[in-house]
């Protein structure tokens, strides 16, 4: 589903959710043909409950939205975003994300449905879904059917006790640093589980259960993940500022180079982790936007 339509070098380019990074270089995705333009210029962030919002990544000569230069803009239709010698104009965008079928949840994407659906072939009935949660292994599929059709399963007895057995065991896992470690699609599935969960019963001792696995994990978790997480912290609670901070650690301690992508994720976690210790210190800017 196309949620940004813009148009650059005379080409009409639509974008539906995701990380778009715009330069001269051919691995970015936008890739524009201007000298004055940095190699990584700037990133595109389309699907966050705001609006699709660009991000200036250190370029030699900035980013000029509107005749101002900023660093970061919510874009909306008719922007004229100067890069270089070149322009960029906003045709057309959604500032929210599309509706769900289900009870709705906030920053997930399309790409995010439409991936679910792809991978997940099958829906299994209550039965083989409490089997294969009961069974000793982790079932990936049964975890990523659980993540897609989570407002159905968590009504039915049994589920939710089954999966959060599962939980503990990829916690295990991932505290013990054992080989093979579990595959990060089924972490950030594991996560993204608790996370609807707590959402769709408004209780936050299962967001507290994503916080768990997020502050054993050493995997960069997706952008929509990260959006959701913060959506969901700021309605349930259940989010400790310490699950954020040990998963930065655990980052910085793993990783010696981060993407620019990768930075606006870590930005985003850390002004995640800002706003919870904000939060949990009564302090009054835990009133601003997570955004």
């Amino acid at each position: 589903m196309t949620l940004l339509t813009i148009e650059v070098q005379g080409q009409t380019i639509e974008l539906d959710a995701g990380d778009y990074l715009i330069g001269r270089s051919p691995q970015c995705r936008i890739c524009v043909s201007d000298p004055c333009i940095s190699r990584q210029h700037a990133l595109v962030v389309v699907g966050g409950s705001d609006g699709p919002l660009i991000e200036d990544l250190g370029s030699r000569n900035g980013l000029v939205v509107n005749g101002t230069r900023v660093q970061t803009h919510v874009l909306k239709a008719g922007d004229a975003v100067q890069l270089g010698k070149e322009s960029l104009r906003v045709v057309r965008c959604h500032a929210g994300m599309p509706e769900s079928l289900e009870k709705p949840m906030p920053s997930e994407t399309a790409t995010d449905r439409r991936h679910a659906e792809e991978t997940v072939p099958t829906r299994l009935d209550e039965l083989e879904l409490e089997g294969a949660l009961r069974s000793a292994a982790l079932d990936a599929q049964a975890i990523a059917v659980l993540t897609r059709d989570t407002a159905r399963y968590c009504a039915i007895p049994g589920i939710l006790s089954r999966f959060q057995a599962k939980v503990h065991k990829v916690m295990v896992l991932l505290e013990s640093g054992e080989q093979p470690a579990p595959p990060a699609e089924l972490v950030e599935n594991c996560m993204r589980a608790c996370i609807k969960v707590a959402h769709h019963k408004n209780e936050a001792q299962w967001l507290g259960l994503a916080g768990e696995i997020l502050s054993r994990n050493r995997e960069l978790v997706s952008t929509s993940l990260i959006n959701l997480l913060a959506d969901v912290a700021a309605s349930v609670g259940g989010l400790k500022s310490v699950h954020v901070a040990s998963y930065l650690a655990n980052l910085n301690r793993g990783t010696p180079y981060f993407s620019p992508g990768d930075r606006y994720r870590l930005m985003r976690l850390k002004r995640l982790l800002d706003w919870l210790e904000s939060a949990q210190t009564g302090s009054s800017s835990a009133d601003a936007s997570l955004r």
